[in-house]
């Protein structure tokens, strides 16, 4: 098993190819700025066998009494660069966007991440999600936009394709909400469903 939780870094490698692998990344949530944005969960490259779990940190909330018109942080992406599961058809892969953060009071949602914004290759099963956008302020205005679910090359293979699933993220509360992120905004190769967010509500 090997967990991360400060992402994998542009062009670090990890690679394990025992068949049973359990390989969990997460990006770190926005720390130390207000509105920052979160962490990408995978920026280098993975090869494995077995359940692939990557996960981009939440945006950063812009609550601060200083700074009223601040917007909440961009969501990161779940992996905008390699993932490769190629060849077991048990293959489990789990991608996800973070959330966008919410704004102070007159500033705008931060978007949600992407589930993917790089090249997935997977035989197995994959869900693949994008980030929910995140809250205007009290007197703000649009709500963040949901992630993109596939926001670049994505290849589903196998002997016999299981069921699988890549959804937009929801838009975020405001004036107006924020857009719905799309399930698939690229190229998809293979069999999969492919699900839209929703749009986020308005806010009175």
């Amino acid at each position: 098993m090997i967990r991360c939780y400060e992402g994998v870094a542009r062009r670090t490698s990890i690679e394990a190819g025992a068949g049973n692998d359990t390989i969990f990344v997460q990006g770190a949530p926005a720390s130390g700025t207000l509105g920052g944005n979160g962490q990408i969960g995978n920026e280098g490259s993975i090869t494995a066998q077995g359940t692939v779990t990557a996960t981009g940190g939440r945006g950063g909330n812009a609550m601060s009494p200083g700074n009223w018109d601040a917007d909440g942080g961009a969501g990161g992406d779940g992996s905008n660069s390699e993932i490769y599961q190629l060849g077991n058809p048990d293959n489990r892969t789990a991608i996800t966007g973070g959330a966008g953060g919410n704004a102070s009071a007159s500033g705008e949602g931060g978007n949600g991440g992407h589930g993917t914004d790089g090249v997935t290759e997977v035989t197995g099963t994959v869900d693949i999600r994008g980030g929910n956008g995140g809250r205007a302020g009290h007197q703000g205005e649009e709500g963040g936009n949901g992630g993109q679910g596939n926001n670049d090359q994505l290849f589903v293979t196998g002997p016999a394709l299981p069921a699988g699933t890549v959804q937009g993220g929801n838009g975020g509360p405001g004036r107006p909400g924020g857009a719905a992120g799309m399930g698939n905004n690229a190229t998809i190769t293979g069999t999969i469903t492919t699900l839209n967010g929703t749009t986020g509500p308005t806010l009175p």
